[in-house]
This record gives structure tokens, C-alpha cells and sequence, in this order.
């Protein structure tokens, strides 16, 4: 497991209630998803696959590896199914060597702010010094400190 996924559950779980938050060392990736719409690709998937409810959507992050010329992490927001069976299903195209990284409380914060946000996908991050950032702009490559990971937080500039 990269140090940054440690880091950054360790950083997150003060902020995700009962509900954890956890490696998750096995997705099945099967493709045929659309790059950058990870939450668009996880409805379809549980629109055309489910029956019976036996398919949900699940919410984290994609932690990428250590990249040694900017000397930091990117860590970003990310929605897959989850099977009742317990198997994690992602159709979205990435890359290999992404960790995921499960945070319930982020689908249960979406669900109590339904109509609220602007949209169900946090911030995405960068993990460098020990430290957090906060990506608002990833067209312009802006980014803001930050000092805690809560939902709040992760969701900021993101209310209707």
C-alpha cells in the first residue's frame, strides 16, 4: 500500500463516522466506462446490470503513485459499483497501479445533500509535505491548503 493511501486514511477515517474507510485492494476492472466520468459510468453500470437491487454505486478515491518529478500524490475522487456479493466493479478506463480507497460516509453525504450540491464528486486532492491540497480548478492547475478532510471540506464551492 502507497505511504500517501495510509496517510490519507488515516488523515479521513476522523471524518467518516461509522461508516470507515478502507483500502480496497481488489476491484475487478472491466473497462467500456468513459474517461474523467467515473459517476456517469457507475449509473449506467447499475441501470443496465442491476436486478434486484443487487448492484450499487460506491464512493472514494483513486490514489496515484508517488510522482518523483513534482514530488507529490494526486488522490482523486471516484465512484465504482459494488456488487452484493461483495465484488468492486469500476468501468472506468485507468490507470493500472491506482489504489482505491472506499469511503461510505461520501455516498451517505451526497444522499442527505441531494438537491444541495452541484454535484456528487468531491474535490480531488494532492498529497505533498504531509500535507493536503485542495484541487479547485484542474484545467488551471489550482489548488488550496487545506487542514482537515471533512465533507465540508472535500465539497467546498460545490453547493447550489
Amino acid at each position: 500500500m502507497y505511504r500517501a493511501t495510509r496517510d490519507f486514511i488515516a488523515a479521513r477515517a476522523r471524518f467518516s463516522l461509522t461508516y470507515g474507510v478502507a483500502h480496497i485492494p481488489n476491484v475487478k476492472r472491466i473497462g467500456g466506462g468513459i474517461t474523467h466520468e467515473c459517476y456517469d459510468n457507475a449509473v449506467r453500470y447499475l441501470e443496465i446490470n442491476s436486478k434486484d437491487d443487487d448492484i450499487a454505486m460506491w464512493s472514494g478515491w483513486l490514489v496515484q503513485p508517488y510522482d518523483k518529478l513534482t514530488d507529490s500524490t494526486l488522490i482523486l475522487a471516484h465512484w465504482w459499483n459494488l456488487h452484493k456479493s461483495g465484488q468492486h466493479i469500476d468501468t472506468t478506463p485507468l490507470l493500472d497501479n491506482a489504489e482505491y480507497i472506499q469511503d461510505y460516509s461520501l455516498r451517505k453525504f451526497c444522499f442527505e445533500n441531494q438537491g444541495k450540491l452541484k454535484t456528487d464528486m468531491a474535490h480531488s486532492l494532492i498529497y505533498k509535505d504531509n500535507e493536503f491540497f485542495l484541487i479547485t480548478d484542474p484545467e488551471k492547475n489550482e489548488f488550496i491548503h487545506i487542514s482537515n478532510l471533512s465533507n465540508d471540506t472535500l465539497y467546498k464551492n460545490k453547493w447550489v
